[in-house]
């Protein structure tokens, strides 16, 4: 459309295949030829070039963060992964029914995992609390029973737990023999569960509470984070199309006063001749071999 890449009635180089090719070519950061004269085509350019800058430097950032991770998290899905890793320190609370469970295991896996414990029985620990407290102060994970795991978890947001579950254990509520209380305590949790008043109590207690912040760092780029580049793109391209309307017009301006014709058809002329290329060609074609 810009008559500044057009000469006379001469074909322009700029053509259909062209323009794709130098797009790519910006958009790539690479020089393509043949190059823009006009004003229109050389800020569509530009935004490009912003564009193609801006979305290279967050998939560069995003893809470095991606491996940094990647390289510094250490994935434990089950005690044969703790016993191997060598950066962590693990332990229990010192007698407690979780490390007599260790102890009186037949499986390989976790008589290493107690031995190991017992190498160094610094990594015991008092009270449920303290392991707790270690992990979150330093390199260590802390063995302990599944439930009150989840309840940890969901207390603080920067603990994990591993997902294997070893000598899961059921918990009832004991009474004497002949207890009145037996049957009533039954019904009642029997009640209780059919309600729905335990899922609540779960909820309620075991359901973390935390913001999903920390998880959506590492979440892959989402095009509605780079929508303000999207939107510059738009106004830029939209740019590039009224600079060049302007231009095509002050050149049918120009054309129609010297052949003293109205505004409309002159640039309705010019703006034919930009898609009727192939014509030209095939006439410049002709002219040339008479």
């Amino acid at each position: 459309m810009s008559p500044s890449e057009w000469s006379g009635n001469r074909e322009n180089d700029f053509t259909f295949l062209n323009s794709l090719w130098f797009s790519a070519g910006a958009l790539t950061l690479q020089g393509s030829i043949p190059q823009p004269r006009s004003l229109s085509i050389r800020v569509i350019s530009a935004i490009w070039w912003l564009f193609g800058i801006v979305v290279l430097a967050a998939y560069i950032a995003g893809f470095s963060f991606v491996l940094e991770t990647a390289a510094n998290h250490i994935s434990i899905q089950n005690f044969e992964d703790l016993v191997k890793q060598r950066q962590l320190e693990f332990g229990t609370m010192e007698d407690s029914s979780t490390l007599q469970y260790f102890k009186n295991s037949k499986s390989p896996v976790q008589q290493l995992v107690y031995e190991s414990m017992m190498k160094k029985e610094s990594v015991l620990t008092k009270t449920y609390q303290e392991g707790i407290q270690r992990v979150l102060d330093s390199n260590y994970a802390f063995i302990g029973e599944s439930i009150s795991q989840d309840l940890a978890v969901a207390q603080h947001c920067n603990l994990l737990r591993s997902p294997e579950v070893l000598g899961g254990r059921g918990f009832g509520i004991a009474t004497p023999k002949g207890s009145p209380w037996t049957s009533l305590l039954s019904v009642a949790i029997l009640k209780l569960g059919e309600s729905g008043d335990l899922d609540y109590l779960r909820s309620k207690w075991w359901e973390s509470s935390c913001s999903h912040e920390d998880h959506d760092k590492w979440s892959p780029l989402k095009p509605q984070t780079l929508g303000g580049i999207f939107l510059l793109l738009a106004l830029g391209l939209v740019s590039g199309m009224l600079v060049a309307v302007i231009e095509l017009s002050k050149r049918s301006r120009h054309t129609a006063e010297q052949e003293k014709k109205s505004c409309c058809s002159a640039f309705t002329r010019e703006l034919s001749q930009r898609f009727q290329a192939r014509e030209n060609r095939q006439e410049n074609a002709e002219k040339s071999k008479a």
